[in-house]
């Protein structure tokens, strides 16, 4: 309440101190570029600028509506697609755990997509493959692996070697 009363009382003193300025000096400005010349009133300028630092202040203020509800749509979607994500990942590794191969595999490999480490997506998944029989799948997934893997990781060589030996495929 104290807060507005003085916001009134500071306005009704700044506007009564440049209306008495405005009847004292009426003020000129000439500004010359050139052959062009612009006079007017020192308070037509000050209207002026005043109207146009209104304007871009208006402006900003309907850019940051239009801006803040799409910054916070496309950060909410992208957390939910995380979230989403991790769902995925968290329910394949379950699935594998209790021997659901296919349904692990289905969710692994979505989940890989958009995973933070989606080299243990694939593996997962070729195993999951592996134990479905489906050979070609587990090699194809694995191959998909080795392009996330660190160059000399040996990781996604002994999974294969670990298939080979459970098959007895010593070729």
């Amino acid at each position: 309440m104290r807060g507005a009363l003085f916001k009134t009382i500071l306005a009704t003193f700044i506007g009564g101190f440049v209306t008495w300025q405005m009847i004292q000096n009426s003020g000129y400005i000439l500004i010359a570029y050139g052959n062009y010349s612009l006079d007017m009133s020192l308070w037509t300028l000050l209207l002026l600028i005043s109207l146009f630092l209104i304007t871009l202040l208006f402006l900003r203020n309907i850019t940051r509506l239009i801006v803040e509800p799409s910054k916070k749509f496309l950060k909410s979607h992208a957390t939910s697609k995380l979230r989403k994500n991790k769902l995925l990942l968290a329910r394949g590794l379950l699935q594998y755990t209790e021997g659901r191969w296919t349904s692990a595999r289905k969710d692994l490999e979505r989940s890989a997509k958009n995973s933070g480490i989606p080299v243990v997506n694939y593996i997962i998944a070729a195993y999951s493959a592996y134990e479905t029989r489906d050979y070609e799948g587990a090699d194809k997934l694995l191959k998909e692996a080795e392009k996330y893997a660190p160059k000399d990781d040996l990781t996604i060589s002994l999974v294969k070697a670990r298939m080979h030996i459970r098959d007895r495929n010593f070729s």
